[in-house]
């Protein structure tokens, strides 16, 4: 009989330990749920609400091909100026250019703006010219360029004083 009670208090005491578990479980899947309810509904009031963004529905899309889009061109930043390849990216692609890459050049103290070309037929290479107002004294011939980029701008120290710069800078501020 002794053992039938002492049997009966650690089943009773394994069922109370069972049903503590089982409620901490349960109480622990409510937080979570809680936790994941209150995180989508953030989500889903910062997304509406954000009036940074961008209603594509009332934007109008222009799908325009590049005038000169059989001209691929690289604009690197050589001269230290934050940006600037940037602005002359900008410029290029406004007059029609295929500007496939911007970016950094190997290093930030060239003196001089210039151009390597890959291809100097005068039927790609006149547009650029005109565009940036360069002589060809700025053109240099690399044929171990990428095959897939006619020409490579590098932008230097003088990239301030080209003539086209001052259009750039018009340009900045009806943007």
């Amino acid at each position: 009989m002794a053992r039938k009670k002492t049997n009966q208090k650690q089943q009773k005491t394994t069922n109370k330990i069972y049903n503590i578990q089982k409620w901490l479980l349960n109480f622990a899947i409510v937080c979570l749920a809680i936790i994941i309810f209150s995180f989508m509904l953030s989500s889903t009031r910062r997304f509406s609400s954000n009036p940074e963004k961008i209603d594509l529905s009332r934007q109008t899309v222009v799908n325009q091909m590049p005038k000169y889009g059989n001209i691929c061109i690289e604009v690197l930043n050589g001269c230290g100026i934050p940006g600037m390849a940037g602005k002359y990216t900008t410029y290029l692609r406004h007059r029609g250019f295929d500007v496939i890459y911007t970016g950094n050049a190997d290093q930030m103290n060239y003196p001089e703006t210039f151009v390597f070309a890959n291809d100097t037929s005068d039927t790609k290479l006149t547009p650029l010219l005109k565009a940036m107002d360069f002589s060809k004294k700025r053109i240099e011939f690399n044929s171990a360029m990428d095959t897939h980029i006619n020409y490579q701008i590098i932008l230097g120290k003088d990239c301030d004083r080209i003539p086209v710069f001052e259009t750039i800078k018009n340009m900045e501020n009806t943007f």
